[in-house]
């Protein structure tokens, strides 16, 4: 025998030396032909392969006779075994390209839904604890308990990696899904589940998740009293927390305690972000409203309400800065004093009555100053009603009189009260009118005064004597006298007429706070 060539078969395994030869080795065994030229194998390219005759083995093509004329032998390092001589065509032997094509791991379903069958070449011979192969399926699984028969092997029940039954329409057709054997279950766990196509009451797809397709109905109730409904229902009673709905409704409320009632679930109270009450008109209409409920409050938290500012409750807020408007624009300025116990207080009021601004505080008496700015000073708007203003307030007005129709019989020059007004304790504007008549009035006086009448005035007075010895009637006014009154105090308007005949008194007092 001569040889032609020696290579290495760099067209399927760089590791396997091919030597081509021309003679007939019928006349020799293959045996003795590899130990007669293991030196020369030993050292080809260069000692690049360093073969011995315990690493060698002869793989040869034709199976039917050790022997190939005018073709090539192929030695390889697979076994220590010198004297073992492989077929390389058959199916012992596995080559880089059977792993990657996974020639021996792949196979066709030809069963029927949800009873896969597949046969593999070598077949599989027992079931093995992590045995792995892939398989192209035939058809859609219909039930949760799907089956795989393997080269006649127990017909095994198909489950998720964890476990759990495989969703309905989990395997689809012409799709490679790759199955693993546990022997601990004794099942086939499918590695690469098809969920998008996966029963829609227990798997969800990314469509569904973008469209809210399981937390958003539309209300079927009436006013202050909604009702939704889902698919599939929430059943959990109570609600857990942190449970999300969204609900569209055309129906605002009108209550500060709207409810709602999803599914099967007990009926609850919609409040604010705070657990407070909402306000009239804060459930948006045609516009999803956002409700978590919250095992704190007991109630579902309507997360959007419309006019979210207004339905806020601010308790005991701390303020540092300014307020400001919509616009951005400065509407209350808050300043600060270090320990201060007097501030003011704003309180409303219901229908007839006054709302109230107010000094509050620690200390027993506080004056509200309202201030300009500069000299701009502050400016208050009168009543435009016709009404008068109600006792302790500015511009409070009382009046006493006695009128000429109903007037009074008096002694000519003696001092008498002709009216009196009782005053609490402020600053008052007092002023008033005394007159008299009788045959002749010769003259008349008048003024105003806290003692009895047995005195003139004590602290304004007027007089006027007519210069008619035959006026039979006179009137004077009394001028305008401030007082401040630190307690209640009695105010007289005191007069004196001096005249002939059957003399009266008549007249008016005012007293206005300041």
């Amino acid at each position: 025998m001569a040889i032609i060539g020696i290579s290495r078969d760099y067209g399927v395994n760089p590791s396997i030396v091919r030597i081509i030869t021309t003679d007939n080795l019928g006349t020799i065994t293959a045996t003795n032909y590899l130990y007669d030229q293991r030196f020369n194998i030993a050292s080809i390219n260069g000692g690049a392969f360093q073969f011995t005759a315990s690493d060698m083995v002869l793989v040869y093509y034709n199976t039917s006779a050790p022997y190939y004329t005018g073709g090539s032998f192929i030695f390889a390092t697979l076994t220590p075994d010198f004297n073992t001589l492989i077929d390389y065509t058959s199916s012992t032997v596995v080559t880089p390209q059977d792993i990657q094509d996974n020639t021996f791991t792949f196979a066709l379903d030809t069963g029927i839904a949800d009873a896969i069958v597949a046969a593999f070449t070598p077949p599989f011979t027992a079931l093995v604890d992590g045995m792995s192969f892939w398989i192209k399926v035939a058809n859609s699984n219909a039930t949760t308990t799907p089956t795989i028969a393997v080269d006649g092997l127990p017909i095994t029940t198909i489950t998720l990696p964890d476990g759990a039954a495989v969703p309905i329409g989990a395997l689809n057709p012409n799709i490679n899904y790759q199955f693993e054997y546990n022997a601990t279950s004794d099942t086939y766990t499918v590695q690469n589940p098809d969920f998008i196509y996966a029963d829609q009451s227990i798997y969800v797809n990314y469509q569904q998740l973008r469209h809210e397709f399981y937390t958003y109905a539309v209300d079927s109730g009436v006013v202050n009293a909604y009702v939704v409904t889902f698919s599939p229902q929430y059943t959990n009673s109570p609600p857990i927390d942190g449970t999300q709905v969204q609900f569209i409704t055309a129906n605002t409320n009108t209550t500060t305690t709207p409810t709602i009632k999803i599914d099967l679930l007990p009926t609850a109270i919609i409040c604010a972000p705070n657990g407070g009450t909402l306000l009239a008109g804060q459930i948006n209409t045609f516009t999803p409203n956002i409700l978590i409920y919250s095992t704190h409050f007991g109630r579902y938290v309507l997360t959007n309400p419309a006019n979210p500012n207004s339905g806020v409750l601010l308790t005991n807020p701390k303020v540092s800065g300014n307020i400001f408007d919509s616009n951005g624009n400065f509407v209350i300025g808050v300043g600060s004093v270090p320990s201060a116990v007097n501030y003011v207080e704003v309180e409303n009021a219901i229908t007839g009555a006054t709302p109230v601004i107010a000094a509050v505080g620690t200390d027993t008496n506080i004056i509200l100053a309202v201030e300009g700015q500069g000299n701009g000073g502050a400016a208050i708007q009168g009543k435009t009603s016709g009404t008068g203003y109600a006792s302790g307030y500015v511009s409070e007005l009382k009046t006493a009189s006695v009128t000429y129709v109903s007037s009074t019989p008096i002694t000519t020059a003696t001092p008498t009260n002709l009216a009196a007004l009782t005053l609490t304790a402020g600053d008052w504007d007092v002023w008033g009118n005394v007159g008299a008549a009788g045959t002749t009035v010769t003259q008349l006086q008048g003024g105003l005064n806290t003692a009895s009448t047995t005195n003139l005035p004590a602290f304004e007075y007027c007089s006027f004597l007519t210069p008619l010895a035959t006026s039979s009637i006179a009137a004077i006014c009394v001028p305008m006298v401030t007082l401040n009154i630190s307690s209640t105090t009695v105010i007289n308007l005191t007069m004196q007429a001096n005249g002939t005949g059957s003399l009266i008194k008549f007249g008016t007092i005012y007293a206005r706070r300041r």
